[in-house]
């Protein structure tokens, strides 16, 4: 056999190349060629990339903006002032790549979509900073019994931020008579407020042997009896079925237009509530989502009076996180600051389990 027709060793399988090294270049060109090819893909993805640099953008600013838009949707529903303002910031920058890139629009000519976008922006970081509001028990209102009153003592209903805990339990219980002064409270009466709260309310609240509604709270007249007149707002319990009732008095007198029912409130468990009035406009939220809103018949009368609860005898239940705020706080906060009560509520349970007293049924 000649060894120039059959090579053993690397070159085994090529007949006729002999130890030349015609066979070693073959299989490392062919390795270089893999290599070279992974780099030449890598470099036309470059440059494809950077040919198309505009579209890129477009693609890298859209992806992030949609990503807070499902978000938002998905977390407050068609409520979110965020989803809305993302969703109009991406048909913004739709547009903008629309003029600008493909019909090639002269730069002078869309400088209004740049502002609008800028002023998108802006909205959007308000958004995501009112996501990171942090809570204080200077937020919360001061409420008051008789004795605690005489002593200048105020104790915000609060879970965890409680400084005064030797009244906690007997102000926040629905069935012993308390009170947040006026002059705790902004004077600002204009025709926005916001009033949010938690409650925990015991089954025994609705036996078939009740007769009248039960009082949660109410800011107006403690003199008058009557469920709607001069009450700004009043909270109530139906007799028979778990159903919350929120009046707000119009200048047109009492009207039962003027009320929000939430039907089924949960029992023996914590539940958000939060009453928006703003102008004639009132809405209730449970659990940071909006529940229910009306048009009132007229406007609303806004009583710069104590906030009163307790009376008639009160609810068999407890009484939370009572804040007040002289406007009319967007959804997207509304819902941060409930979102932010429950983990503080969920770590205080998770902290005290065996005196964890803050519903009594």
């Amino acid at each position: 056999m000649n060894d120039n027709n059959y090579s053993f060793g690397f070159n085994q399988f090529y007949p006729n190349q002999g130890n030349n090294g015609y066979g070693n270049e073959r299989v490392i060109n062919s390795i270089g060629r893999g290599f070279g090819g992974i780099i030449d893909s890598i470099g036309h993805l470059f440059e494809s990339i950077y040919r198309n640099r505009r579209f890129s953008m477009f693609i890298i600013l859209t992806i992030p903006i949609l990503t807070f838009m499902i978000i938002a949707f998905s977390r407050k529903g068609i409520q979110s002032e965020l989803g809305w303002t993302c969703l109009l910031l991406l048909l913004t920058i739709c547009i903008f790549y629309y003029a600008y890139v493909i019909r090639n629009v002269p730069p002078n000519q869309f400088i209004l979509l740049l502002l609008l976008i800028i002023v998108e922006v802006s909205f959007i970081i308000y958004f995501l900073t009112k996501f990171n509001l942090k809570l204080n028990q200077k937020d919360y209102v001061n409420f008051y019994n008789d004795t605690s009153f005489g002593l200048r003592i105020g104790t915000p209903l609060t879970i965890p931020f409680a400084s005064n805990s030797e009244y906690l339990n007997e102000l926040t219980d629905g069935t012993l008579h308390s009170f947040a002064i006026k002059e705790d409270l902004p004077n600002d009466l204009g025709l926005e407020a916001t009033y949010s709260f938690w409650m925990g309310v015991c089954p025994d609240n609705f036996m078939n042997t009740n007769k009248k509604w039960k009082t949660v709270w109410f800011r107006g007249d403690d003199n008058d009896k009557t469920l709607y007149k001069n009450k700004s707002p009043g909270v109530y319990l139906e007799p028979t079925s778990n159903n919350l009732i929120i009046t707000f008095a119009c200048e047109n007198g009492p009207d039962e237009g003027n009320a929000i029912i939430i039907d089924d409130i949960p029992l023996s468990e914590l539940f958000c509530i939060t009453i928006v009035i703003n102008g004639r406009s009132l809405e209730v939220y449970k659990n940071g989502l909006l529940e229910k809103s009306i048009s009132l018949t007229g406007n609303p009368i806004m009583k710069n009076t104590n906030i009163m609860k307790g009376l008639n005898g009160g609810f068999h239940g407890r009484l939370y996180l009572f804040r007040y705020d002289s406007s009319a706080l967007i959804g997207s906060t509304i819902h941060s600051i409930y979102q932010r009560e429950r983990k503080a509520i969920d770590e205080y349970i998770n902290n005290n389990p065996l005196n964890n007293d803050i519903i009594p049924c």
